[in-house]
């Protein structure tokens, strides 16, 4: 294998993107809403199909109620709900005991819905697991729990709410929070920082490489730099040869991530307080291998990630170093 002193320094910056948690749970994340489409069909989002089980799990109830139950934000169960309302797979109505009171509530509609997306849900993580083995999956499903924000009751709040693509989404809700909150990143999305990131460890670096280091699509690339681009952290150019669209991170990009660096690497420890640096690593390649497995099931695969995990020392190296950005 390559020795780490002559490993590729592009290979080496990636590998301390790729090394972050919340970076591997949002990849995590949309595999496991592509896996749920391609064998439920368009017809709801895992969030909507989530939804749904409460309901039938709990019954009637408020609408900021099924965002605290959720762990969601009011505006993101607002189009949830107006979603499922327009096809009638949930129902709105006064509360007879609280006429101020309005209350939401599952159809007969959506209670055959759910009834036949159980398979689908159960088919999409059978497809899920498929690369690891028994033993990784029940690694995962455990370190995943560390990381999941505990139900705001004892019980669970469903049958889908104890399996592993809702654990993954709740992380991902978990990190987002915590980055959202007073310690925030300058009001940077995760997404935002990964770009900003990718664009001060490769200058002059082009839309379609960005789309290749990070696994967006390049819809999401322009609409996320044009943003940096506003907040004045990165300049658009163009590239010499090809006249494709490039970006430099400016002084101020620069200056924010080192800001930034100390303050997420905070939030991170305090997110994973629980794990020990094995757990940690473990976690790490567990979500790479299925990641990389399922590079398919997404439009826009991380192309270098597999590459980044061959490296000796990774993902071990980036955990223990204290400076991502010099």
């Amino acid at each position: 294998m390559t020795n780490q002193k002559h490993v590729d320094p592009n290979l080496e910056a990636l590998g301390h993107l790729y090394a972050r948690i919340p970076f591997l749970v949002q990849r995590l994340d949309q595999v496991t809403a592509a896996l749920f489409a391609l064998h439920h069909g368009q017809r709801s989002t895992p969030t909507q199909f989530h939804s749904l089980a409460v309901l039938q799990s709990r019954g009637p109830m408020m609408q900021v109620e099924l965002a605290r139950l959720m762990g969601a934000d009011k505006s993101t169960i607002s189009l949830v709900v107006a979603n499922l309302l327009k096809h009638q797979l949930i129902a709105r109505a006064v509360d007879e005991d609280d006429r101020r009171r309005k209350l939401v509530s599952l159809t007969e509609k959506g209670k055959e819905f759910l009834h036949a997306g159980h398979e689908s849900l159960e088919n999409a993580e059978r497809a899920l697991m498929a690369p690891l083995s028994e033993r990784q999956w029940e690694q995962l499903s455990f370190l995943l729990n560390k990381l999941a924000p505990q139900a705001p009751t004892s019980e669970p709040l469903s049958w889908v709410h104890n399996r592993p693509t809702w654990l993954a989404h709740r992380c991902l809700q978990s990190i987002e929070s915590r980055l959202s909150g007073e310690t925030g990143l300058f009001g940077l999305t995760l997404r935002q920082y990964a770009v900003l990131y990718i664009v001060f460890c490769h200058p002059g670096i082009s839309e379609s490489q960005a789309r290749r280091f990070l696994g967006y699509e390049t819809s999401n690339i322009t609409l996320v730099a044009n943003i940096l681009a506003d907040k004045a952290m990165i300049e658009r150019g163009q590239t010499a040869r090809f006249s494709r669209k490039c970006y430099r991170a400016s002084t101020l990009g620069g200056d924010v991530l080192r800001t930034i660096e100390p303050r997420l690497r905070a939030i991170e420890f305090e997110w994973l307080s629980g794990m020990s640096e094995e757990e940690k690593c473990t976690l790490i390649e567990l979500l790479c291998q299925l990641v990389v497995a399922h590079a398919d099931k997404v439009k826009a695969p991380i192309e270098p990630l597999e590459d980044v995990s061959r490296i000796p020392t990774w993902p071990v190296s980036c955990i223990r170093s204290s400076t991502f950005i010099e």
